[in-house]
């Protein structure tokens, strides 16, 4: 894989991260203007994610090393399945 190929891959994962959040906002406005309310602004999810990531995380005296490995595992699984969809590399490996 060359140089390009590789950051145009980092380019489209920190894409599809940066970017999902807008899309799921995008879509509960047209749910709301569908049904003829007042729903959330585009940038809530955003809203949302920031005032989870600056919570407090509350780990039990006991609890183990997988539950407290979960989160990473879930962000390692969605960074690779932005990974494997070729967006914006052109050339093939």
């Amino acid at each position: 894989m060359s140089l390009s190929g590789f950051l145009s891959q980092l380019l489209a994962i920190v894409l599809s991260l940066l970017l999902a959040p807008l899309l799921m906002g995008w879509v509960n406005q047209w749910r709301c203007w569908l049904q003829n309310r007042s729903g959330p602004g585009v940038l809530q999810p955003y809203r949302m994610l920031h005032k989870l990531f600056h919570k407090e995380s509350v780990v039990a005296e006991h609890a183990s090393s997988l539950f407290r490995m979960a989160p990473y595992i879930v962000f390692g699984c969605m960074v690779l399945a932005c990974a494997i969809i070729p967006t914006l590399s052109t050339d093939l490996p």
